[in-house]
């Protein structure tokens, strides 16, 4: 069983013929990533809004996507892949009698590609790498170009089992890397594997639907296998991936009750449609797409058409208010000369976890404003989740749902003087090369923890004897790379050990740093 689609057309019609066409300059359009921040090789979720602010009908036949190259200028961006569209190179909007798709004055369509819905996994022209992508669309209105402004994707380098699940479907690929296609002819291969040797990725969230089936609890075979998409809940995917996983979760449930039914067992149908409410419930208290609720209820709606129990069920299904605001709070700081490093919590006072992505609702002052903090916040007190460093004069400040946490040197509670735990840090080599006698070496780290950490000078942090080095004393949430360059005199090997690693660049045996450092 293939998960649920949501391929989302709304708000337009298709206008009869003679109908007065809209001047171009009254209709906009732009292009915004749902999920802005994500790992390399998914399909990026997004939607193209278009408005008519005009006073007359607006007509749209076709759509184009565009990356923007180094000078800024749009280049048209090729789709690979299986494509369905008539258009090769973005989206047809015509219907199946060749006419354009109708947008009364005054309205706005929303063209929403989200990760749940199979055609647009594998259509979908944004299968990035890490970096930042800038994007842009345009339309045809009534026969003229309207393009849109340019939205960016960043897509971050994994780390640990990401990493290990970017490489694995790299290798996959062959050749050409993972691209579009690579879902439908490689994802279901490697899905086991993932699920078996990764199960704490990010990454389980888009390969759970391509778990082989299971036998059916009611006798057939072939039913959704829960479990990968129920693990893959537990890591707190972004929306709207997340929605997708608990649509996916809550419709097998419904399936396998209507299975029971269908062989009059009222008792397993039952068992399972009572399963599905607290998908639909959670999907409903916290999802901000207007779509998927609608979604939702049609789901609470089939299971009322099969029993008594649906229809309790759909008259149990509250309606919810809005989300109360996520507060922020200062757990502990240190400060290290002219430097604080504070670590922050927070509590959400809703029943349900809230979404708030970086950005204007989610950010630290001074930048970056994305220190790695939490993008999904579950309900109740949590902390310790975020941090950040600043200069200590200035302090450094959360901003989050509309309130703040400011972290100065007058604090009272120091996180030195706690013996909070910590993830180990991890040291590794960038690349090294020989001096003649002496030698080169650059060393990065990678920092688990979702906050700073102070390591100073000493056992847990010291270079080989003898080499001139300036290794860091606070390290970033993160991976970082080139944060240190070590000059060792008549040497052919250079060790940083940091925390409970220690890594160890050798002039010819490590990768080979440019020909031109010195």
């Amino acid at each position: 069983m293939k998960p649920i689609a949501y391929l989302l057309l709304l708000a337009a019609s298709v206008l009869p013929s003679g109908a007065v066409h809209a001047a171009t300059s009254d209709v906009t359009t732009k292009i915004e990533f749902l999920t802005p921040d994500i790992l390399p090789g998914v399909p990026a979720a997004y939607v193209i809004r278009i408005v008519n602010n005009g006073s007359r009908d607006a007509h749209i036949s076709s759509g184009d996507y565009f990356v923007r190259d180094a000078q800024g200028i749009p280049q048209i961006l090729k789709r690979s892949g299986i494509i369905e569209s008539s258009n090769p190179h973005g989206i047809d909007f015509q219907d199946d009698d060749g006419n354009p798709t109708a947008l009364q004055a005054g309205k706005s369509l929303d063209l929403y590609h989200l990760e749940g819905d199979q055609a647009t996994w594998i259509n979908n022209p944004f299968i990035p790498r890490p970096g930042t992508t800038t994007i842009s669309i345009k339309i045809v209105v009534d026969g003229e170009e309207v393009l849109s402004d340019p939205a960016q994707l960043q897509v971050r380098q994994p780390a640990g089992d990401d990493l290990e699940v970017w490489q694995l479907m790299e290798q996959h690929a062959g050749a050409g890397g993972w691209r579009a296609e690579s879902w439908e002819t490689e994802s279901r291969k490697i899905a086991p594997i993932i699920f078996r040797d990764h199960p704490r990725s990010r990454y389980t969230a888009y390969f759970a639907g391509r778990m082989p089936g299971v036998p059916c609890p009611y006798g057939s075979s072939g039913c959704f296998d829960v479990g990968p998409s129920e693990l893959a809940l537990t890591l707190n995917p972004p929306s709207p991936i997340r929605d997708a996983l608990l649509l996916d979760v809550g419709d097998a449930h419904v399936r396998r009750g209507e299975g029971f039914f269908s062989i009059r067992d009222i008792d397993g149908a039952a068992t399972e449609m009572s399963l599905a409410k607290p998908y639909l419930e959670e999907l409903l208290r916290t999802t901000s797409i207007p779509q998927y609720r609608v979604i939702a209820e049609k789901a609470a709606a089939r299971l009322g058409s099969r029993s008594e129990l649906g229809a309790r069920l759909k008259a149990e299904l509250p309606t919810y208010p809005a989300p109360l605001r996520v507060k922020p709070f200062v757990d502990c700081i240190d400060v290290a000369g002219d430097t604080i490093i504070a670590r922050f919590g927070y509590t959400n006072p809703n029943v349900g976890g809230k979404e708030i992505q970086p950005g204007s609702g989610n950010r630290f002052d001074p930048a970056p404003v994305d220190r790695g903090q939490p993008r999904w916040f579950v309900s109740g007190t949590k902390h310790e989740v975020g941090g950040a460093s600043a200069p200590a004069k200035k302090g450094v400040t959360w901003q989050l749902d509309g309130q703040s946490a400011s972290a100065t040197p007058d604090f009272p509670t120091r996180c030195s003087g706690t013996q909070r735990p910590t993830l180990p840090l991890r040291v590794f080599v960038d690349c090294a090369k020989a001096d003649g006698p002496n030698m080169i070496a650059r060393f990065g780290y990678e920092n688990p923890n979702p906050f700073p950490v102070q390591v100073s000078f000493g056992p847990t942090n010291q270079v080989s004897t003898g080499a001139e080095k300036d290794q860091p004393t606070i390290f970033e949430h993160g991976s970082f790379h080139d944060v240190l360059t070590v000059k060792a005199k008549n040497a052919s090997s250079v060790t940083w050990t940091l925390d409970q690693t220690t890594a160890v660049a050798y002039a010819t045996k490590s990768a080979q740093c440019p020909s031109n450092l010195k």
